[in-house]
């Protein structure tokens, strides 16, 4: 009886070809062949499928967090989710600006002139699309979008963008104190300003995709406000009763 040989492919076939190998000088015949070559398969994949898994409960949970946070921010300033995206984002860009200035600093000239053009560009693009409508604007259709019963359609559609820019930030906060490390701190020498920056505008990133996967709640005033609206008349009554006694 004749049996086909099982052959590897995809993802798996880097990590599964020196376990097959082996695994092979163990038995010789086609048989214990094909079922070990199984074997490994369905062990990488199934431990594959444990990490995205284990990944995507992460991004359940932060994002969960972030929405609870966006929440308790409402009730205190009356600000959505949205506007504080729009801040942070405002503030990445100041960030990537700084970062492609000190990246222009220790380049040489063909260097410099490809970072000018680019950044004319990136800066034309921004006020043709982020700073061309108000905030209002982005709120409103939030709002619209909630009052009909409808989620956030950013919860599902950026998910795997969510999770790749959660793995990076935290591989990258691991790896952050080794630029503290004295070898490290030789070999990197002036580059270490540019590779916290760059750390930042990952971070930031993370952070406005989670904000911008949150549902905000009706609009409200918010305790601060209403708070300061009512000290400031009773503090104008107690200056007025005060000049009235004089």
């Amino acid at each position: 009886m004749a049996f086909r040989r099982f052959e590897l492919t995809g993802e798996f076939q880097a990590e599964a070809v020196p376990i097959t190998r082996a695994l092979y000088n163990l038995r010789r015949t086609d048989v214990d062949r094909n079922f070990f070559a199984c074997a490994v398969s369905l062990s990488l994949a199934g431990s594959a499928c444990v990490r995205r898994g284990a990944m995507t409960y992460i991004d359940s949970a932060v994002l969960d967090f972030s929405e609870w946070f966006c929440h308790k921010f409402q009730l205190l300033t009356g600000r959505t989710n949205v506007w504080l995206a729009l801040q942070l984002t405002n503030l990445s860009i100041i960030v990537y600006f700084v970062w492609t200035f000190a990246y222009f600093w220790i380049s040489d000239t063909s260097v410099r002139v490809f970072i000018a053009l680019f950044c004319s560009g990136v800066w034309y693009a921004l006020t043709q699309t982020i700073f061309k409508e108000p905030i209002e604007a982005y709120e409103k259709g939030t709002y619209m979008r909630v009052a009909n019963g409808l989620r956030n359609p950013r919860r599902i559609r950026d998910a795997p963008l969510r999770i790749s820019f959660l793995t990076l930030s935290l591989l990258f906060l691991m790896v952050l104190p080794l630029l503290w490390y004295p070898p490290a701190q030789a070999y990197i020498g002036v580059r270490r300003p540019i590779l916290l920056l760059s750390y930042s505008l990952i971070a930031l990133t993370t952070v406005i995709l989670y904000l911008l996967a949150c549902d905000p709640l009706p609009p409200c005033t918010g305790k601060v406000w209403e708070w300061l609206r009512g000290a400031v008349p009773a503090r104008l009554a107690a200056s007025k009763s005060a000049a009235g006694d004089a």
